[in-house]
């Protein structure tokens, strides 16, 4: 019997929730030997409900993740989580999804440190997982690390289809190359520079900011930089913009393309236009990736290229 586990993020969901979503997503991610965990926040005590229908699918997920004894907002102490971490890392999956974001995995990098997996799989999460992302991407050769849409969201039944089944086209090798639409200029230099070439990284903005000085610190020369948020005033954002900045983590960056930031201002975008034009780099902004219904998947160190409006990655 394959062994499926998960590392997915999670924001709630019941049974009937559960029933209503895409079936044909689930019965693919059966499929594959997947590894689930929580290294930020815990998943509430309500979706234990839901393991019943999801072992119809013949996906089975570990009793460590359904821990409600959060610890402030984290699902369990750091020897906890880092312990549940380590294990997946070097489970019988090829696979690692995160359950859900929230608050608490930007803690394990550091405790990380002097410590190596015993063979290279595929982490998936974003938000405060980030952190993670970061980490692995910079620091695990031979691990291919995804921005994606966390497990718990499959089953929301609230966001973009297409978020999962490009995410598992990518999983399941069916793609070598892949698009994420929508992408238009926020400056004058990304009008007229209209084909531009680099491999990827970034994630969530508090993260790459919280990332400063750290073992995981963000690695941003040559690279074309993605970046979202959720929940934060705009001059809060364009602060952090502004504090990468001085600390030159633009300054050699190829691009940046903005995803979705949710839970904000209608001035939001004038801060963001605002910042960009300050800047001697192209700048972007697309709604296909972030914590809203689009959260088109991204992998990191993949050579992306932007034109046409439009950004496509190659997974070769």
């Amino acid at each position: 019997m394959k062994r499926a586990l998960f590392i997915a993020l999670f924001c709630g969901c019941s049974l009937q929730v559960l029933a209503e979503c895409d079936s044909g997503i689930l019965k693919r991610v059966s499929q594959l030997l997947i590894d689930y965990i929580c290294p930020a926040s815990g998943v509430p005590g309500g979706y234990y409900k839901s393991r019943k229908y999801l072992e119809k699918f013949g996906i089975h997920l570990p009793r460590e993740i359904f821990n409600t004894k959060n610890v402030l907002s984290f699902a369990g102490t750091d020897e906890q989580r880092l312990n549940q971490f380590k294990k997946e890392c070097n489970s019988d999956s090829k696979i690692v999804w995160t359950m859900r974001g929230g608050f608490g995995s930007y803690k394990l990098p550091e405790l990380l440190e002097n410590w190596k997996p015993n063979k290279s799989k595929i982490f998936i999460g974003f938000s405060d997982n980030t952190a993670l992302n970061l980490y692995i991407s910079q620091n695990w050769r031979g691990w291919i690390v995804i921005h994606g849409a966390g497990f718990a969201q499959v089953t929301q039944g609230k966001y973009d289809p297409k978020n999962f089944s490009m995410l598992l086209d990518i999983l399941e090798k069916r793609v070598s190359k892949y698009k994420i639409p929508g992408l238009y200029p926020l400056n004058k230099i990304a009008e007229t520079q209209t084909n531009v070439s680099g491999k990827l990284t970034g994630g969530n903005l508090t993260l790459l900011e919280t990332s400063l000085g750290t073992s995981w610190e963000i690695q941003s020369d040559d690279k074309i930089l993605f970046i979202e948020d959720c929940n934060e005033a705009a001059p809060k954002t364009y602060r952090s913009l502004y504090h990468l900045k001085v600390c030159e983590k633009f300054k050699n960056v190829r691009a940046i393309i903005f995803g979705e930031f949710t839970g904000v201002g209608r001035d939001h975008l004038n801060y963001l236009k605002a910042f960009a034009n300050d800047l001697n780099i192209p700048v972007f902004k697309t709604d296909k990736f972030g914590h809203g219904y689009h959260n088109y998947p991204i992998v990191y160190n993949a050579e992306g290229t932007i034109s046409e409006n439009a950004l496509t990655i190659n997974l070769r």
